[in-house]
């Protein structure tokens, strides 16, 4: 992950407007990847595996996201729709709790999706404010990675060379080309 956070900065610098960061456990997975994005201060929603650890309090021992999210009671869940798919509704259950990482100082939201079909779960680290909404950090989760339009934005506006689409699709920055 030598370019940890290099595309975030080439879009910033070109003047883009970023609503948030998103990004698959790829990078998520990637603790310099998560801190490069806090030190350049842009908002965040990554995906992260289940084994990564964090805690709810102070007070408590690091424990796996698993661990965090099957510990939270059933009334933190909340079912939400976020779209449509080809074959209906696109809805899973949600919550969200702050924690904090090792090694880092702030906080952040933990979001975790479960499935409605097969009670999967996928678990999300966000930077965005300890007042953001559930519903707001789930339709940012929900941008689609690798959005085409986002990239070619992008592209027309920074070059080609300095943006290699392979790499800024698997990242999906929510790009507006108006100028900052």
């Amino acid at each position: 992950m030598a370019h940890r956070g290099a595309h975030v900065r080439i879009i910033l610098a070109a003047g883009f407007t970023l609503e948030a960061v998103v990004a698959d456990a790829g990078y998520g997975i990637s603790a310099k990847f998560r801190a490069a994005l806090e030190r350049l201060g842009v908002a965040d929603v990554v995906a992260v595996p289940y084994f990564v650890s964090a805690r709810v309090s102070a007070a408590l021992p690091a424990e796996s996201l698993a661990a965090v999210a099957n510990s939270l009671a059933p009334s933190a869940w909340r079912r939400i729709r976020w779209g449509r798919g080809t074959k209906g509704p696109l809805e899973a259950r949600f919550a969200a709790v702050r924690v904090r990482i090792p090694k880092r100082r702030s906080e952040r939201w933990l979001l975790c999706q479960e499935s409605l079909v097969d009670g999967e779960r996928q678990y999300y680290f966000s930077n965005l404010s300890p007042t953001t909404p559930l519903t707001t950090l789930v339709r940012i989760r929900a941008q689609p990675v690798g959005d085409r339009g986002a990239v070619s934005r992008c592209e027309e506006r920074v070059g080609p060379r300095s943006l290699r689409r392979a790499q800024l699709s698997r990242l999906e920055p929510s790009c507006d080309p108006r100028p900052r």
